[in-house]
């Protein structure tokens, strides 16, 4: 298994798809796992009483399977992307995207968001605003959770994800709007 410096393990070998497909026929791969998951959900029980040798009821087997095979297909999406935009740009991404849910508190242990400056950075050079780290470092943390709630949702939108609200764009970037 190829090793990756990103916040994120991978538990699958790299499949030969990573060179072989675009990032959209690889999207419309994982939409079709995502169908094979709703229709085994469909057949299986909710309530099994009897399991498997190895501890997983037999009727959940079917959706556990292909839970698992969208899982497959996810990480070789997020390889299809890498070839495409580089390991910093997900690496960029899982960052916001954990940041974002450590403020909501979906993770245990209550630790809430975790600041870092060279991610904020990264971030913003992916919506074409070039900010060094040691200008990041310049900000307060509320307008670095700001800047990051912002770039990640241009960043988003920019991938056909229409349903993303961007918020106001924070007034500390003034400085370096037309600079990219």
């Amino acid at each position: 298994m190829t090793e990756y410096n990103l916040p994120v393990s991978f538990i699958w070998p790299e499949t030969t798809f990573v060179r072989k497909n675009t990032i959209a026929k690889q999207i419309d791969h994982v939409i079709s796992e995502i169908d094979e998951v709703a229709e085994a959900a469909e057949f299986t029980d909710p309530a099994p009483q009897s399991q498997s040798g190895d501890g997983i009821p037999p009727a959940m087997l079917p959706l556990f399977r292909e839970l698992a095979d969208l899982h497959h297909s996810l990480e070789t999406l997020w390889r299809v992307i890498a070839e495409a935009y580089g390991w910093e740009a997900v690496q960029a991404l899982f960052s916001w995207i954990e940041d974002k849910n450590r403020v909501r508190g979906y993770y245990s242990g209550g630790e809430g968001w975790c600041r870092n400056d060279e991610i904020t950075s990264l971030l913003l050079s992916l919506v074409g605003l070039e900010v060094a780290k040691d200008d990041v470092c310049g900000w307060t943390d509320e307008q670095v959770l700001q800047v990051e709630c912002w770039a990640g949702s241009v960043y988003l939108t920019a991938s056909d994800n229409d349903d993303i609200e961007i918020p106001e764009r924070p007034t500390c970037l003034n400085p370096y709007l037309g600079k990219a």
